[in-house]
């Protein structure tokens, strides 16, 4: 860093979720704002630090890690973020150690929508806009539980994820607006209709489909050679095939 020049160094960090994307929400106007706050205070960027399509509940974001790891080198002397929800949205606890943790590399952190000076109200307000982050993130968590049981339970639509074996999935179209599609994946659905019928008519045990379908050379999904006893467990009982696509069976 160059300790002669009076112009301040600054890093820029953007993020956006999936579910921000999923609603068109686009990172690159996010970075924009940014730079136009940097530029019309003189500042000087060193580098862009984007998470896109990373959640703000978690601490494992890969451009997060490494902007933590760049402040502790001194790269830059600020840290610009758009609003505080950008940083986190966990609680303010999460927050609170976000802000420790690039403070006592010698850094500041400014927000673009939020200017707060480093006065004991401001700490006070970066507190309380953090926990209100907290608030919305259980909001929107809450409506896309309600939304999708309303489409599992009433519109009997699939959610998506990945498909069980012998079907394929197509995801829902943006730009047209058309529903996602799950169909039979014939080539699949062939060797779950001969698993069933060794299971039912030769009473074969799993462990004996496992070897009938590496004898046949019947490549697995993955295109691996070798099935697993557990993989041949979880399609034999696996209610999809009796048309019965269960969502939220599983709750801590």
């Amino acid at each position: 860093m160059d300790t002669v020049s009076t112009q301040k160094v600054v890093a820029i960090y953007s993020r956006v979720s999936s579910e921000e994307q999923r609603r068109g929400d686009n990172i690159d106007s996010q970075v924009f704002e940014n730079e136009r706050y940097c530029l019309d205070r003189g500042y000087k960027i060193a580098d862009h630090y984007k998470d896109n399509g990373w959640s703000g509940s978690t601490l494992a974001r890969p451009d997060l890690d490494r902007l933590l790891n760049d402040a502790h080198d001194k790269k830059f002397e600020i840290v610009v973020c758009h609003a505080v929800d950008r940083l986190s949205r966990a609680d303010e606890y999460q927050f609170a150690y976000l802000i420790r943790e690039i403070e006592k590399t010698g850094a500041r952190l400014e927000f673009v929508k939020t200017p707060l000076e480093d006065t004991p109200m401001g700490k006070f307000m970066r507190s309380l806009l953090a926990s209100f982050a907290a608030l919305e993130r259980l909001n929107i968590l809450e409506r896309t539980r309600r939304g999708r049981n309303y489409k599992t339970s009433v519109r009997n639509e699939y959610i998506g994820g990945i498909p069980s074996y012998g079907y394929k999935y197509t995801p829902r179209n943006q730009a047209t607006r058309s529903l996602g599609i799950l169909e039979v994946f014939q080539p699949e659905a062939d060797v779950v209709k001969m698993m069933f019928q060794w299971v039912s008519n030769e009473r074969l045990s799993a462990r004996d489909v496992v070897r009938r379908l590496t004898d046949l050379k019947i490549p697995t999904r993955k295109k691996r050679e070798v099935w697993g006893r557990t993989s041949v467990l979880r399609i034999l009982k696996n209610t999809n095939y009796i048309g019965e696509f269960p969502y939220n069976r599983r709750e801590c």
